[in-house]
């Protein structure tokens, strides 16, 4: 028996094969996978501190992403990664999500092969996109967010790897 899934939109049609596969023909963006989940925190020392006693994960990179005022901690799980984000200005973005919602979750990374390709589909698609081009993200990466509005809440950040 080959690859099954069920059809999101049909509770009772099964997807085969291909159909199946995630980035199946249709699909408006293809994902390539998971590259990170990304966690919102006001304190990167005390959180690391934390991932590593806790759970053993040290830090891969950590680069300050002046275009966003942040500074990410990346720790590599399997294939994909944690991103340890704190703001590095009281004024950052994340400094007002951190106000609001607390230290959490912030955004999901989606892993595509271009990044403008997939702004692109999602703004003729309807969704809104926070930038208009993708922009510098950690380790060279191309990044851009989807408003989380339009996406049951949660931030979605496209990454396009070198």
């Amino acid at each position: 028996m080959g690859l099954t899934a069920k059809n999101p939109f049909e509770d009772s049609e099964e997807l085969e094969g291909e159909q199946a596969r995630p980035g199946a023909p249709g699909a408006g963006v293809t994902v390539r996978g998971i590259d990170h989940i990304a966690i919102a925190v006001a304190d990167l020392d005390d959180a690391l501190a934390h991932y590593r006693t806790v759970f053993g994960l040290t830090v891969e990179t950590r680069e300050v992403l002046v275009e966003e005022d942040v500074e990410v901690a990346v720790l590599r799980v399997g294939d994909s990664a944690l991103h340890l984000v704190a703001p590095v200005d009281p004024d950052a973005d994340l400094a007002a999500f951190l106000a609001e919602w607390g230290p959490g979750l912030h955004h999901l990374g989606l892993r595509v092969d271009r990044a403008e390709e997939a702004l692109a589909v999602l703004d003729a698609e309807g969704y809104a996109v926070v930038d208009e081009m993708p922009h510098p993200g950690v380790d060279g990466s191309r990044v851009a967010y989807v408003n989380p509005h339009d996406i049951d809440g949660t931030i979605i950040q496209v990454v396009e790897r070198p």
